[in-house]
């Protein structure tokens, strides 16, 4: 009796898993989780993901977001990554990544989030940031740790905004021009 109530158990546990979605499990090793995921994905959100967007167009602003019809036109299957706009200001920036990235979630079939990126070739290229020289400018200067302590400032700088504001994932910042 005892034997058949484990037995059951792991039955049920094992089914749950096995109809579970094992890409969202953390437990799962990455591979296994990215193998899960794609034998879900159809063959319009594995090419969503590979698109990318600039916020400014479609712009990306309260209109938008309340258009549900539109937003699943443009997002439906998901999208890979949003380039910022750079027209908002850092408290629309923040307000609009979450919505998209809430309707991501939430709304689409996977639930797959965005990834975000901004551009940080001589500071982060945002409303009301420091700017600096561009990388040839501080290569003519010959000042290694004048160059060294600018990119530390900016590299501080970006990861202070993308944990406490704009849930940024990526960050573009080129040192050098060939």
């Amino acid at each position: 009796m005892k034997l058949d109530r484990i037995l059951g158990m792991f039955c049920m546990v094992l089914s749950l898993t096995s109809s579970g979605q094992g890409y969202k499990d953390r437990q799962l090793f990455i591979p296994a989780r990215v193998a899960d995921l794609l034998k879900r994905m159809t063959l319009e959100e594995k090419v969503a993901q590979l698109r990318s967007t600039w916020s400014a167009y479609p712009r990306i602003n309260d209109a938008l977001l309340a258009d549900l019809h539109r937003m699943d036109s443009l997002f439906g299957h998901g999208i890979g990554m949003i380039n910022p706009d750079f027209d908002n200001t850092l408290e629309q920036s923040i307000r609009y990544r979450n919505a998209i990235q809430d309707y991501l979630r939430t709304k689409t079939r996977l639930g797959i989030p965005v990834i975000f990126l901004d551009e940080a070739h001589h500071g982060l290229l945002a409303m009301q940031s420091d700017v600096f020289p561009t990388s040839i400018g501080l290569a003519c200067s010959w000042d290694i740790l004048m160059t060294e302590h600018i990119y530390q400032f900016v590299a501080k700088y970006c990861f202070e905004c993308a944990f406490f504001h704009l849930a940024v994932n990526l960050f573009f910042c080129k040192l050098c021009e060939i």
